[in-house]
This record gives C-alpha cells, sequence and structure tokens, in this order.
C-alpha cells in the first residue's frame, strides 16, 4: 500500500500537533502541581509562626547554575515589635545558606545577624529578639530592628551536563552543574500580637 505525499505530510503534522498538545498538557500539569506544593509549603511555614501574627510570605525561586548565586529580599517589620521568621525549605533539593542582615550588601558595614548553612527540606525559625541581641552585641545604643535583609546563597548544582566543546577541550567533557534543578523557599512572618 503506498502513501501519498500529501498523506505523509498530514500524518507527520497530524502526529506533530498531537505531541505538542500532550507536551503542554503535561507542562499545564507540572505547573498546577508545583503551585499546590508552594501554597503548602506556605501553610506549613504560616502555621510555625503561631502565636505571633501572620504579616506575609515570600516565596523565591532559583534555579541551580553553573556558578553560585545569591537571591536578596527585604522584610521591613514594625519598630519595637518582636518578629518570628519560619523558612520552609521542602521545596529545595540542595542545601542553601541562609544569610540575615542589618543592612544591604551596598552598605559599607553591615552586621551578619544570623545565618544557617546548607539549609534543606527542614524549617528554619528564627525572631527578631534573637537577631537584635546579635546586632547590639556589634552595636551599641540600638532598640530595635526596622528592616532585615534576608540572603539565599545557592550553590553550583553537583550535577554535571555535557559542556560545549571549547577550544582545547574534548566533546562531551562534563560541565560542573546542571542549570534545569530547580528549587523553591518559603518565608514566613508576623508579629508578636500585644
Amino acid at each position: 500500500m503506498k502513501m501519498s505525499v500529501k498523506s505523509i505530510i498530514l500524518t507527520s503534522v497530524l502526529g506533530l500537533g498531537l505531541s505538542v498538545g500532550f507536551t503542554q498538557l503535561l507542562n499545564k500539569k507540572q505547573q498546577e502541581e508545583e503551585v499546590n506544593k508552594v501554597a503548602e509549603y506556605k501553610n506549613k511555614s504560616r502555621e510555625k509562626i503561631k502565636p505571633h501574627k501572620y504579616d506575609g510570605s515570600k516565596i523565591t525561586y532559583f534555579n541551580y547554575l553553573t556558578y553560585d548565586q545569591k537571591k536578596t529580599l527585604e522584610v521591613l517589620m514594625y519598630n519595637g515589635i518582636d518578629y518570628k521568621f519560619c523558612f520552609n525549605t521542602e521545596g529545595v533539593p540542595k542545601g542553601i545558606d541562609i544569610v540575615i542582615y542589618d543592612k544591604d550588601e551596598t552598605a559599607q558595614q553591615r552586621i551578619k545577624l544570623y545565618e544557617a548553612k546548607g539549609v534543606m527540606n527542614k524549617d528554619v525559625i528564627i525572631t527578631s529578639d534573637e537577631m537584635l541581641k546579635t546586632l547590639q552585641a556589634e552595636k551599641k545604643g540600638v532598640t530595635s530592628l526596622k528592616k532585615v535583609f534576608i540572603e539565599y546563597v545557592v550553590p553550583i548544582s553537583d550535577k554535571p551536563v555535557e559542556a560545549a566543546p571549547k577550544e582545547g577541550n574534548k566533546k562531551g567533557e562534563p560541565a560542573p552543574a546542571n542549570p534545569m534543578a530547580r528549587g523553591v523557599v518559603v518565608v514566613s512572618f508576623g508579629y508578636k500580637n500585644i
């Protein structure tokens, strides 16, 4: 049985269309699952800040790349009121560092208030009172924290990928990282209800 060129082209186009449609359906399902997981992480971290009154959450997505990277966020606090922070790292497949400072990275002198190294698949809880004590040990006369700067230090991925050949390198030589690996951190914070 011979197929005409038109039939072959039509069959190919139809097959390609079905393949693209199926791929889009899978991607949509994966996105919905990721959104549901992040919502779950947020709810868990929100529960852990109780009895403090919930003030907000910040979600940070990142990809593990071929170099170390930092993701920074700022959290404003009511002056003089104790805050509690809960970092949910269930969505972190390879340990990251969480570092909290009193000022942003452009400041000449900033003080490290807290640091947790190699965090993944657990909750990290810290209060502003603990951070204030660290600040007061370094700086006299400080009575409260008005804001903090949180840095997530994301390391190089440890999964090798095939590197593009460079001059002097052999084709297929492994690169230091897999840029496709992805993670998410959720921090929820709240203040002491007075």
